[in-house]
């Protein structure tokens, strides 16, 4: 039966390749990269068209990246509404947007391919121009196909090595499972050391459950076990998980046991971050006062230097950034691009409270641009049809009012 299914794929392999780059690209888990190599190992044993392969895998990436920027573009409120992992992910993907624009669209075909998805729905909502989004998208799978069949062709004749070794191909295949099945099992092993010992099967329990939406569940465990040093699957403790998921309850639970406030995920982000996103008053002030660093800055490749000033402004929450402010951080606190919260923030009511703070209109970030040029060049990034409401109003509110600041 085996054999029978193995001599199907060089006749379905097309249909399965383009199956499952579409479907990758809205966010469903397939494992496409995994698919693409062995289609490329294939075309090097000659059972499928290097042309044909190449053409589908393309093809179905391209239509899957129209798709979800179609989804984006038409409902935009959907993308709020996300919580837990996706909400990272498209604030992620929304910031990588409006610090690089296409490029941004370019590197998330590959480079940085699980923000993909998420880009795609980012950028709809922003309603990029579409002939700018499909130009660097189609760049960007280009290269993405070229790169992974590439590998997959190179190392064919390695693979059917140890096919004979095995028998026939689906002994490499198996012995490809047990490689990432090994990997998964021993990536486990460190995070579980990581946590004191504590078996990551149980350490996931309690983030589990808040994923879930099971309160009830989640406040028995806490009473029950006393522990808050559990992880999830990104390596996100309990709380930075209530706190995402708007637990508020279960995060309060949390903060009586003294959790560590530091705690930070694989990707470096701490519970001040996602309580600055979040934007509860109560929920950010409860951080603070367990010794929460409101002065932190983001040790992630994608957002590097963020502060949660910059968050709070960002998404329009006042009283955070009034908190902050109270604690003392520097409202012209620059992130790894030199952008200060006056220049990624997005309302007029955001504007005129940072500038009464004290914000400066003439501090410039490292692309030459002050917060007025930054808002003009964000403007024209749009495509015309900018996202953010009252744009020119804030634009006016920016102007310099020296001449030799306009340059």
């Amino acid at each position: 039966m085996i054999d029978r299914l193995l001599e199907l794929v060089p006749t379905y392999g097309l249909y399965i390749v383009a199956i499952s780059t579409f479907l990758s690209c809205l966010a469903i888990p397939i494992p496409s990269s995994l698919i693409m190599l062995t289609a490329g190992a294939f075309v090097a044993s000659g059972d499928l068209s290097g042309t044909g392969a190449a053409a589908v895998a393309l093809g179905g990436a391209v239509a899957g990246d129209q798709v979800g920027y179609a989804i984006g573009r038409s409902a935009s409120g959907f993308i709020d509404r996300l919580r837990g992992k996706a909400a990272l992910m498209v604030g992620k993907a929304r910031n990588l947007t409006q610090t690089h624009g296409g490029m941004a669209v370019f590197s998330s075909r590959w480079l940085f391919s699980p923000l993909g998805p998420y880009l795609n729905l980012v950028t709809g909502a922003a309603q990029m121009n579409w002939l700018r989004f499909t130009a660097w998208g189609v760049a960007g799978e280009v290269v993405w196909v070229a790169i992974y069949l590439g590998i997959g062709f190179t190392f064919g004749s390695q693979i059917e090595a140890v096919a004979e070794i095995g028998g026939n191909i689906s002994g490499a295949l198996a012995a490809g499972v047990v490689t990432i099945g090994l990997w998964q099992w021993l990536r486990g092993v460190m995070k579980a050391d990581r946590q004191n010992g504590v078996s990551i099967v149980e350490a996931k329990n309690l983030v589990e459950l808040i994923r879930k939406g099971n309160t009830r569940e989640s406040l028995t465990y806490l009473t029950e076990s006393g522990r808050t040093t559990d992880v999830g699957e990104w390596g996100e403790s309990s709380l930075m998980a209530a706190i995402q998921e708007k637990n508020f309850e279960v995060a309060k639970a949390i903060l009586r046991l003294s959790p560590d406030i530091e705690h930070e995920n694989d990707d470096g982000w701490s519970v001040m971050e996602s309580a600055a996103i979040v934007g509860d008053p109560e929920m950010f002030s409860m951080i603070l006062d367990a010794g929460g660093n409101v002065n932190r800055k983001l040790n992630d490749p994608l957002q590097l230097g963020m502060t949660p000033l910059h968050w709070a402004a960002n998404r329009g929450h006042c009283s955070i950034v009034q908190m902050c402010l109270d604690h003392g951080v520097d409202v012209d606190v620059k992130n790894g691009n030199g952008k200060t919260p006056l220049m990624m923030q997005q309302s007029i009511e955001m504007t005129e409270l940072l500038l009464e703070a004290g914000a400066s209109r003439t501090v410039k970030n490292k692309y030459r641009r002050n917060a007025y040029k930054e808002h003009i060049y964000q403007a024209k990034s749009s495509g015309g049809a900018d996202p953010i409401k009252g744009r020119q109003q804030i634009i006016k509110l920016l102007k310099p009012t020296r001449w030799f600041d306009f340059f």
